[in-house]
């Protein structure tokens, strides 16, 4: 399964890009990832990349290594991802979807 997330700042400028696969690997599953700022120049080295080894699956979640995907209701998904920053300190950042349709009828956000 292959994937794009886009990241814009609060004037709809892009931000990055993610380009990310999900894919079978060893008998199990990995998520593989590629950042890309606006201009196409890559964050990882040119034959690397983040990986995410699958930990395990739920009905309605399944857990990479330090990435979770999540049911969150009838049209949502909650996706979480564990991360080092420049102090090392560990945060987890989350990012919720939901589905364009259920989004369009449900009307602006506050």
């Amino acid at each position: 399964m292959v994937g794009l997330f886009v990241q814009e700042n609060s004037a709809g400028g892009l931000m990055f890009t993610e380009h990310m696969y999900i894919a079978e690997e060893n008998g199990s599953l990995v998520v593989k990832l590629k950042h890309f700022d606006p201009d196409l120049t890559g964050w990882e080295e040119k034959d690397d990349m983040v990986r995410f080894r699958l930990v395990s699956i739920e009905p309605c979640a399944v857990y990479f290594s330090a990435l979770t995907y999540r049911c969150d209701g009838e049209n949502g998904l909650v996706v979480a991802v564990r991360m080092k920053g420049a102090d090392k300190d560990v945060n987890e950042l989350v990012f919720r979807f939901v589905r364009r349709k259920a989004a369009a009828e449900a009307g602006p956000t506050p």
